[in-house]
């Protein structure tokens, strides 16, 4: 859609850039957000002057920058430092020869790595570390797809039709993960 209605490369991305920036402020710019926001405007960028850009390389450009600009509050903010270890892991989980499909991506590979990477700071940070976080991280590689697609279609047909069914799903879905996490002790 976006190639059908600007043709230019260079306009795509500063409607992206737009997109991407009004995101970033509405959901209240934290540092994991802020994170993503600029690792996809110098994706996006990098398209601009005929590069490609690798994930690591962005990672470590835009730590750079978030830490040269707010040093004293980033490098003890949690929120901040779990998100750049989670992106870590999931960098030592990809696997260079996989194929572009969607439900290879989303595997539990990638779950377990970033727990793993994670765990230490959990620990650090919080005192102890969750196997709660794992299992949600699995539930939700096979449950998000669905919550967005239902929740997709309640916002284009508002009616009780569609909105009572997804609350089911989501009360029951907040009932499992309910139930199994007073049986997941912290480590």
């Amino acid at each position: 859609f976006r190639r059908v209605l600007f043709r230019s490369i260079r306009a795509r991305f500063f409607m992206d850039a737009i997109g991407v920036t009004g995101i970033v402020i509405l959901t209240g710019a934290s540092a994991s957000v802020v994170r993503g926001g600029l690792m996809l405007l110098l994706f996006g960028g990098a398209s601009l002057f005929g590069r490609r850009a690798s994930f690591g390389r962005l990672l470590l450009v835009v730590a750079m920058m978030l830490v040269w600009a707010d040093a004293r509050h980033l490098l003890f903010d949690a929120g901040f430092l779990l998100s750049f270890f989670a992106c870590i892991g999931l960098l030592h989980a990809a696997s260079p020869n996989e194929a572009a499909d969607i439900a290879k991506k989303l595997s539990l590979r990638e779950s377990w790595f970033t727990w793993i990477w994670t765990a230490p700071f959990q620990l650090w940070f919080f005192g102890s570390v969750s196997w709660m976080g794992l299992v949600a991280n699995v539930l939700a590689l096979f449950v998000v797809m669905w919550i967005q697609a239902l929740s997709f279609i309640v916002l284009l047909a508002p009616i009780r039709l569609f909105s009572v069914p997804l609350q089911w799903f989501l009360d029951y879905l907040w009932l499992v993960i309910d139930r199994l996490s007073v049986f997941v002790s912290p480590i």
